[in-house]
Order: structure tokens, then sequence, then C-alpha cells
């Protein structure tokens, strides 16, 4: 049990946890479309459900199409909550070796000023630091789906107005 405690309090851990959630995230991306249609075809339920959701999905893409400057605000919507993503998924990978250094170097530490801290407030810092590796993780998770859901609407969206001006100049020949 202590062992437990000892690799919670463990940044590595955390960090190790967090990097194996994201990337089992992004399985699952790629693995939602494949078990969705397994299950709408075993479960009746599922399918009223993913009927609604597609329901949804249609009226909001007809909604953007109608109107392109709505398409792209919401598609500048999905670009800055990417760069959200990024930016807290670079600060979690960046936060434990900080950490890292800032418990092994001594002269990292002092670079960093943290040299004057006494013992205790150091280890209020560091703690600080764990905790936030935890929410920047949590908060790469959340982001990046919001970012990759948007964003596929935006295409979605983007490739339908398409097809429908491409189709508008197209005139049949007359013969």
């Amino acid at each position: 049990m202590d062992q437990i405690f000892k690799d919670l309090a463990d940044p590595r851990w955390w960090f190790t946890a967090f990097f194996v959630a994201i990337v089992a995230s992004l399985l699952a991306g790629f693995l939602k479309d494949a078990v969705t249609r397994w299950l709408s075809s075993t479960s009746a339920w599922y399918r009223q459900r993913k009927a609604a959701t597609l329901s949804r999905q249609e009226q909001k893409l007809e909604l953007l199409v109608a109107q392109p400057t709505l398409l792209t605000l919401h598609t500048m919507l999905g670009s800055v909550t990417l760069l959200f993503f990024f930016f807290c998924f670079g600060m979690f990978l960046l936060l434990p070796v900080w950490t890292d250094l800032m418990n092994s170097s001594p002269s990292f530490s002092s670079w960093i000023l943290l040299r004057t801290l006494p013992g205790s407030d150091r280890e209020i810092w560091v703690s600080t630091v764990k905790l936030l590796i935890i929410i920047l993780g949590a908060m790469s998770l959340l982001t990046g789906f919001v970012a990759m859901s948007e964003l596929s609407v935006s295409a979605r969206a983007y490739r339908r107005l398409y097809d429908r001006m491409k189709a508008d100049h197209v005139k049949p020949s007359q013969g």
C-alpha cells in the first residue's frame, strides 16, 4: 500500500497515466465507428439513439452550410480549441521534466530562483506542479476531443457546401 502512495506522489506516474489515456483516446476515436456499427446492429435502443444523434448532426450541418459566416466562425472556434489543446498538451509534457530538473539539479533550481525557498515551501510548489500535471492531462483529453469533433463537423459542412456550389455552377450541356 505504501508503494501505491509513493507511485501516486511521483509525477512520472501521472505523466505516464495521462499519456496512455491520451493515446487510448486517439485509438478509441478510430474504433468508435466500428463499435457504433456493431452496437446498432445488435441493439434497438442504440439504433434509436444513433438515429436521433444523426438527425441533430444533420440539422447542425444544414445550418452551417446555409450560413457560410457561421461555418467560418465554427471552424475558427475548432481551431482555437485545437491551439488550446496543443498548449495544454505541451505544458503536460514539459511539467514532469521541469519538476525532475527542479528536484535533481541544483544549478537548475538556482536558475529558476527556487533556491531561496525553504524546504516546506518548495514541497508545496512541487505538489502544486503535480496537481497542474493532472489538470493539464485532463484538459488535454477534453480539448483534444472537442477540437477534433468540431473540426470534423466543419470539414463535412465545407465539403457539402463545396459540392452544392459545384452542382449549382455546372449546367447540363444543351444538345
